[in-house]
């Protein structure tokens, strides 16, 4: 069951700059230039569609998205990001990132670092190594069915994503919940917008 993907590149928004500003605040992603990684779900939203600050234009409202989930097609290129992540044991990292806490579950590792004045939580996912089609195929909404490869300068989102979010209107994509290959969850569904 494949669900139609659209392609973008930064030249396809008109606001590309500003994406490329606020990722290179955190100057550790320079670092990855190497590894096959790429952002998934309420971050890249928020770098494509939320408000910036009145403060700063080149920082997104900090509401908006609450950690940096990053992804990787294979085990491989997450244990490069890993021990770039890792650094040289101490607490200082590339880019002036001073690392607060660091935790390995089995399905991530979690990387909270303060800059300037802002704290970043940035979650290395360890629990599936998947293409970002495959990715977004697993989301249960498709608000969220975004990926930026920022290596490759790369979009990759569900068909209806822009439709859903410019219309505010929450869309389901194959959610969990209601698929009968789980019937432990509950049958009834309350969404809070």
């Amino acid at each position: 069951n494949r669900i139609h993907m659209i392609y973008y590149t930064n030249e396809d928004f008109k606001h590309s700059f500003n994406i490329e500003i606020i990722i290179k605040n955190l100057d550790i992603f320079e670092q990855l230039k190497d590894v096959n990684y790429y952002f998934a779900g309420g971050f890249p939203a928020a770098l494509l569609l939320a408000p910036r600050s009145n403060e700063n234009p080149d920082k997104i409202e900090p509401k908006y998205f609450s950690d940096i989930d990053l992804f990787f097609p294979t085990e491989e290129d997450f244990k490069k990001a890993q021990n770039i992540f890792r650094g040289n044991g101490d607490n200082s990292r590339p880019g002036g990132l001073e690392l607060l806490v660091q935790a390995d579950t089995e399905n991530a590792t979690t990387y909270i670092y303060w800059k300037n004045g802002i704290g970043y939580n940035i979650q290395l996912v360890r629990k599936m190594f998947l293409t970002e089609e495959e990715l977004i195929n697993t989301f249960d909404i498709v608000n969220c069915g975004i990926t930026y490869n920022y290596n490759k300068k790369q979009w990759t989102s569900h068909a209806l994503f822009l439709q859903s979010n410019l219309n505010k209107k929450l869309t389901l994509n194959n959610p969990v919940m209601l698929n009968e290959d789980y019937p432990d969850y509950p049958n009834t569904i309350f969404f809070q917008l």
